[in-house]
């Protein structure tokens, strides 16, 4: 939890079971509404040594406009400590407490370093403000620090002390104590603890939820969702309860609750890279439900959620995956495009919208899209290779072995890199460095009769027969029942003069009839 959840000092200037030694504890200071952001707060964020200085000269300043205000006293405590000058730190605390109450003194100078994150040396300013007077409030915010730090058991102890003080606002010392439990792995103690938390104030959203995240934790799913419902009912602005209601009810198998839990947690969210992931979770299970039915009432409950999201992209991403996978070609086209239109720029949308491009004779277009998708990701593989094969579609061969070289530079064992690559490099005429790329998918699967065929014709061009004969030989050993390497053997026999072998070879396709189609 963040720290600033804990104003604890800060509640110091409201009514106490003792105001007397409540209003000791804490002089007021006085802040003009048009006063500059402090340098001190600066200071305590960077810790550089010029906004250390900028900051002591601007609280020297303060306490010679304000001697009797207690505050600036102990931010130069801080701001000296920081800097180095521990004697001139040690004495500047024996000037303010000459000069002010003890207690409060120790207090102050802890709340400097609190809210500069140094919880060790807040911890023992706070030690020796109780050793001076013990107060419940300085117990709570201890309690807290100790949490930070990790010394849990101490945590623990100390908000109890400030329990038993008579701490005000018991519900901020039961969520610190369930705060603490969570970060010690207890999330049985910290569910009770949050629950003591919510009788002691009912109307916090908050707590609620924090409760149905470790309900949902110990798989307690329906208690979370109960609790997840009313932190929404308290407010149904925050986004992280909606994106813990949609875990929930994934576990729940509760399909309706999680793709409207979806929907509020991206449109709220300023639509970030959670809400983001947590559509493209519930769009992968739906499709992967879907595929198992893959029939026109699949296609009805997607058009059911494009007409009560219409607004939303992800029901037209998961009605385009759903119309591609059932090669409803053109209706995933609209809906790719559609998605897109309404914000999804995922990488794997665009994809998705090349790959029906493709279909669709568009390949220009289509090697657009695979750029976007490249551009977003640039470390999936597989994008490259479409594009690349898209340039080969339109003859832009230089293109398509930058692609290939950069995937088999990459991923050299990759299946078929190599083997496209010197596909490519043949369409450019390059036919030596092709003999070396199918030579270099050989070597990592020897057994791909269709490289030994490429490879053959290769060497073919390059007129050298007696080695494309071997690659041929090769192939249809792997594969003695595709017509179409007979065929090629047969070139290979006529250009080495033996017309009865290209014959015999070519009779041999013929026998295969139709049954079998050429790769």
């Amino acid at each position: 939890m963040n720290r600033s959840t804990y104003s604890l000092r800060s509640r110091w200037s409201c009514v106490s079971l003792v105001l007397p030694i409540l209003l000791s504890f804490c002089p007021l200071e006085s802040h003009s509404s048009n006063e500059k952001p402090s340098l001190l707060l600066k200071a305590l964020k960077s810790q550089t040594t010029e906004n250390l200085k900028q900051a002591l000269a601007e609280q020297d300043a303060k306490i010679k406009a304000h001697p009797n205000e207690s505050r600036p006293y102990a931010a130069r405590v801080f701001l000296t400590d920081k800097l180095g000058q521990k004697g001139r730190s040690k004495q500047l605390i024996a000037e303010m407490l000459k000069k002010f109450d003890e207690a409060t003194c120790y207090v102050q100078i802890a709340e400097v370093f609190e809210k500069a994150g140094d919880y060790k040396a807040q911890l023992a300013y706070d030690d020796l403000s109780l050793a001076k007077r013990p107060h419940p409030h300085v117990f709570a915010n201890r309690a807290n620090s100790l949490r930070l730090a990790g010394r849990f058991k101490e945590s623990i102890e100390s908000a109890n002390r400030a329990l038993a003080l008579g701490y005000e606002d018991k519900a901020v010392v039961y969520e610190i104590k369930a705060d603490t439990y969570a970060a010690w792995k207890k999330p049985k103690e910290a569910i009770e603890e949050f629950g003591r938390a919510i009788s002691a104030d009912s109307n916090n959203a908050y707590r609620y939820w924090r409760r149905g995240e470790y309900l949902h934790s110990v798989g307690k799913n329906n208690l979370a969702r109960q609790d997840l419902t009313k932190a929404i009912k308290l407010n149904g602005k925050d986004p992280r309860f909606y994106k813990t209601l949609f875990y929930t009810d994934s576990d729940l198998n509760y399909i309706d609750g999680m793709h409207s839990a979806a929907s509020k947690a991206y449109n709220l969210s300023g639509k970030d890279s959670e809400s983001r992931a947590i559509l493209d979770h519930y769009i992968a299970r739906e499709f992967q439900k879907f595929t198992h039915c893959a029939d026109k009432h699949c296609i009805e409950r997607c058009d059911k959620l494009v007409a009560q999201y219409s607004r939303d992209y992800w029901p037209y991403t998961l009605r385009a995956k759903l119309n591609a996978f059932l090669t409803y070609n053109k209706p995933a086209l609209q809906d790719y495009t559609k998605a897109i239109v309404l914000g999804d720029r995922t990488a794997t949308t665009y994809e998705g919208r090349a790959n029906m491009l493709m279909l669709d004779n568009k390949v220009s277009e289509a090697i657009e899209d695979y750029t976007k998708a490249i551009a977003i990701d640039q470390n999936t593989d597989r994008f490259y290779i479409e594009r690349a094969e898209a340039y080969r579609r339109i003859r832009l061969s230089e293109k398509a072995i930058s692609d290939y070289s950069r995937i088999a530079s990459k991923s050299p064992k990759q299946l078929h890199v190599y083997r496209n690559l010197g596909k490519a490099l043949v369409d450019q005429g390059r036919l030596e460095e092709a003999v070396q790329a199918f030579s270099a998918e050989l070597k990592n699967f020897p057994l791909d009769s269709q490289t030994y065929a490429d490879r053959a014709q290769a060497y073919l061009a390059l007129n050298q027969p007696d080695k494309a004969l071997s690659d041929m030989n090769d192939a249809i050993e792997l594969k003695p029942k595709q017509p179409i390497l007979y065929r090629n053997r047969a070139k290979i026999h006529e250009k080495m003069g033996d017309t009865r072998a290209a014959a015999s070879d070519q009779t041999k396709a013929d026998s295969f009839g139709k049954a079998l189609i050429d790769y």
